[in-house]
């Protein structure tokens, strides 16, 4: 997997192992970027399922402001910091600690103590939390005023949930700010949800993906 635009184009990042993460795909990324491209530079992007972290990558490596990571899978999230500082130029081992309060320990997690883990100082906008999506939308989220969210849960859980309550939560809270963007990946059988306060304005299929993009009315 690579980065597919931007400072660090072509640049290979590390992915979960095992079929348990299912990243999106280059050209997939390659599409969400063309779409949005007015809206990365000095904008701040939510990759709301972190996984492998290719989403907020992208959106940092073509200029965005800031990246809010959430993943709640420790591993998971110890691979985005690992890849974070790879392209970032300050590469660390997979053996060294992460810091942040002895999360990479954690059995559960409460909402109400998200722990949040720092990253370098060079990019004071970008964090990478370790939480459940839900939970952060309803307490973590709140005020962040994105101009992106980007949602790629597992395909049987959006075959099963939908969106529905994410953009519910997502404009409640302003999680997105007004005119910001909801995005969600989901398998193509699955059809684009209408919410109250958002705009569906885009709904395009990329091989077995469907990619669907909201707009926040104002």
């Amino acid at each position: 997997m690579r980065i597919t635009g931007g400072t660090w184009c072509g640049r290979r990042i590390k992915t979960p192992p095992g079929d348990q993460i299912r990243p999106t795909q280059d050209w997939v990324r390659e599409a969400l970027f063309s779409i949005l491209a007015e809206s990365v530079v000095e904008t701040h992007w939510i990759d709301l399922f972190g996984g492998s972290g290719a989403v907020g990558l992208d959106a940092l490596s073509r200029g965005a402001g800031g990246v809010t990571w959430i993943e709640k899978n420790v591993q998971n999230a110890r691979l985005i910091y690992e890849n974070f500082l790879e392209l970032a130029g300050q590469p660390v081992q997979a053996t060294q600690p992460m810091p942040g309060r002895g999360v990479l320990h954690a059995k559960k997690i409460h909402p109400r103590q998200i722990p949040s883990i720092p990253l370098p100082d060079r990019y004071p906008d970008t964090e990478l939390v370790i939480a459940d999506a839900s939970a952060w939308l309803a307490q973590g989220g709140k005020g962040k005023n994105a101009k992106v969210l980007y949602a790629d849960p597992p395909y049987e859980d959006a075959r099963n949930n939908g969106f529905a309550a994410m953009l519910k939560a997502a404009k409640e809270n302003d999680v997105v700010g007004t005119e910001g963007f909801f995005v969600a990946e989901m398998p193509v059988e699955t059809g684009a949800e209408t919410v109250e306060g958002w705009e569906p304005i885009r709904d395009r299929v990329y091989g077995k993906t469907r990619l669907v993009i909201w707009r926040r009315e104002a």
